[in-house]
Order: structure tokens, then C-alpha cells, then sequence
């Protein structure tokens, strides 16, 4: 049986994250857990859009990307913070995302996951979806100008949780519209491009509402002038981020 192009992309996607979960250690890329995670996102936003069922997204699959919420929370805000500035937080963050990384990926949660990707592999083979062109070209659409339209009515009073929800709802639209065009079913790459500009916008200013609250949480335990320091900075950033909008 020939596979059709969604389920072609969606099973390289679930074979690409097998390939990540192996690799991740505490020595390893952080990049490694976010590519496995944008990987399993992809999965789930294509289903949800072109099919409409996130019953086919198997559930201990999302709770398995939940786990690993926690190590790219911390890997962002690292990312952020200059080590010659803040040496004792640095010092201290990574601390943490290693005691965290081996909480999380132990053998017996690689072993799990493994078992999960190659079960919903073959289920995904065996549906083999494939929706018409016309039909998934129509939904990416409507998904895309639902996003720009939600970008419009964004104010500096929006709260954290509605800026998150758009944030998402434009990673499926990147996802289904770099789908669309790899496939040469249409050409969207400038769509694309905007989609990861208003992506960006949105995901700095999700990055520093996490932030501030990991460091608020961060300051109780280890009260020092350092932290207090980037809290300050950090709410400073993010009122300038809402003002860009």
C-alpha cells in the first residue's frame, strides 16, 4: 500500500523523535528536547487540523511531551542569562536541569515513549489519512486568517493566557503550511515566514511571563541580589515586548 503525504510526514515526524529520545543525556544538545518535542507537536496539530481527532494522538504520548515541559522552561531562561553577570544562578539553573533531566529521562521513560511512537507508527500506517488537497489547503487557510485576526485584536492588556493560545494556534498554522508547501500542494512560503515572525513576537513574550514566575519561585529558595536583578530586568523586557505588538 502506497502511503499518502500526510501520513508520510506525520510517521518520518514520529520516527525523527524516536531518533532524539536515544540521544538525549544531561551532556547532550538542549536542543535535542525541544526538536523532540516540536516533532511530536507537529503529529498532533496535523491531526487536529486536517482530521479533526486528537483520539488518534494517543494520550500517554502527550503526557510523556507534558514531562518535559519543566527541562525547556529552564533551557529558555538559561538561554537568556549571561554566566559572567549571574554566575551563581547560572550555576544553580543548570544544577537543577540536571537533576531534572535524569528525573525525567530514565530508561524505563525512553523505553515507554519508544513503545508509544512505534505503536502510533503502525496505527498511522494502517489509517494511512489522506484528506484532499483542495480540503487541506482550505483549512490552512482558515486556520491562518483566524491567527492574523487574533494577532490584530491583541493589546498590551491581553492577558498571559490568551497570548499563549494564539502562540499555539500559529505553530499549527507554520506546521500545516510548511507541510503544504514541502509538498508542493501550495507555495506558502512567505505565510510561512510571517507565521514565524508573529510566532517569535508571541513566543518572547510567553518566554518572559515563565521567566519572571521562575524566578519569583527561584527567589524564595535562594534570595540573592542576582535574582532580584533579573526579575526586574525581566518584567522591564516584557512590557516593552507588549508595546512592540
Amino acid at each position: 500500500m502506497q502511503l499518502s503525504p500526510l501520513t508520510r510526514h506525520l510517521t518520518y515526524q514520529l520516527s525523527h523523535a524516536r531518533h532524539l529520545i536515544t540521544r538525549i543525556t544531561a551532556e547532550g544538545k538542549s536542543d535535542d528536547i525541544h526538536q523532540f518535542r516540536v516533532a511530536i507537536r507537529r503529529v498532533r496539530s496535523l491531526l487536529q487540523l486536517y482530521l479533526d481527532d486528537t483520539a488518534l494522538f494517543p494520550l500517554p504520548l502527550k503526557n510523556f511531551v507534558k514531562q518535559t515541559n519543566i527541562l525547556r522552561e529552564i533551557d529558555a531562561l538559561l538561554s537568556t542569562i549571561r554566566p559572567e553577570r549571574y554566575p551563581k544562578t547560572c550555576k544553580r539553573l543548570n544544577l537543577l536541569r540536571i537533576n531534572y533531566l535524569h528525573a525525567v529521562f530514565t530508561d524505563s521513560f525512553k523505553e515507554g515513549v519508544i513503545s508509544v511512537l512505534e505503536q502510533s507508527y503502525n496505527a498511522l500506517c494502517d489509517l494511512n489519512p489522506d484528506p484532499e488537497t483542495q480540503e487541506m489547503i482550505s483549512k490552512t487557510q482558515e486556520h491562518y486568517l483566524q491567527c492574523r485576526n487574533g494577532y490584530g485584536s491583541l493589546t498590551e492588556k491581553s492577558t498571559k493566557k490568551e497570548f499563549h493560545r494564539l502562540r499555539i494556534k500559529f505553530k499549527i498554522a507554520r506546521y500545516a503550511l510548511e507541510f503544504l508547501d514541502e509538498n508542493s500542494a501550495a507555495d506558502e512560503k512567505e505565510k510561512i515566514a510571517e507565521c514565524k515572525r508573529f510566532q517569535d513576537a508571541l513566543g518572547d513574550i510567553h518566554d518572559s511571563f515563565n521567566h519572571i514566575a521562575w524566578l519569583k519561585k527561584f527567589y524564595k529558595d535562594y534570595p540573592t541580589k542576582e535574582i532580584l536583578s533579573l526579575i526586574k530586568k525581566e518584567k522591564k523586557k516584557l512590557r516593552k515586548l507588549k508595546k512592540k505588538l
